[in-house]
């Protein structure tokens, strides 16, 4: 079985933010790309991301 929303953003929770972070990036400067598989549009991770206030590639 893969991956779904919940891993997904755990994942984002623990290496984005982390790697932002290191990199010393303003998080309003982060512009972050994903396709539309289902666990990336998912509610839980849109509102996730949405709540840290980074910025999505349309």
């Amino acid at each position: 079985m893969g991956m779904d929303a919940k891993q997904y953003v755990s994942i984002l929770e623990k290496s984005m933010l982390e790697s932002i972070k290191e990199l010393e990036i303003p998080e309003k400067e982060v512009i972050f790309q994903q396709n539309n598989d289902h666990k990336h549009t998912s509610k839980l991770a849109s509102n996730w991301i949405e709540e840290e206030g980074i910025s999505v590639l349309d």
